[in-house]
Parts: C-alpha cells; structure tokens; sequence
C-alpha cells in the first residue's frame, strides 16, 4: 500500500486499534464520520480521554460524558 512504499509505515487497521488516553481525527474520512463517538468511544480508555477533532466530524451534541472534545 502508498503508506508502505512511500515511507515505510505499517499502518493497523481501525478495528484492531488498543485504548489510548486521547485520539487525534485530522482528516475527515467517511469512515469515522459514519461511525461517530461509539467507535471513537471504543478506543478510549475506560476512563475516557480527549479527542481532538481537527475537521469538526463529530457532533458537539453527542459527546460522551467521560470524554473532553477538543476543536482546532
């Protein structure tokens, strides 16, 4: 794939993500707009984290209780 070739990156496929503290949505891929704050949700850890929302893809109205929405 380009991210191979180009830079000689393995990129992990969403699903198969861990938990992390915080995750960063910097482009606006149909795929994360489609599947919102769950999937989202779904990589945080259980305490919740920050997301930092580049693009503006996620609803404001949506947000979970345990996680802190951050827009640039």
């Amino acid at each position: 794939d380009e991210a191979s070739r180009e830079y000689g990156l393995q990129l992990t496929a969403f699903a198969d993500l861990a938990r992390f503290d915080g995750v960063v949505l910097a482009v606006a891929h149909d795929e994360f707009r489609a599947a919102g704050w769950p999937a989202i949700q779904a990589h945080l850890r259980e305490t919740g984290g920050v997301v930092f929302d580049v693009k503006g893809i996620l609803p404001r109205a949506d947000i979970p209780e345990n996680i802190k929405l951050v827009r640039l």
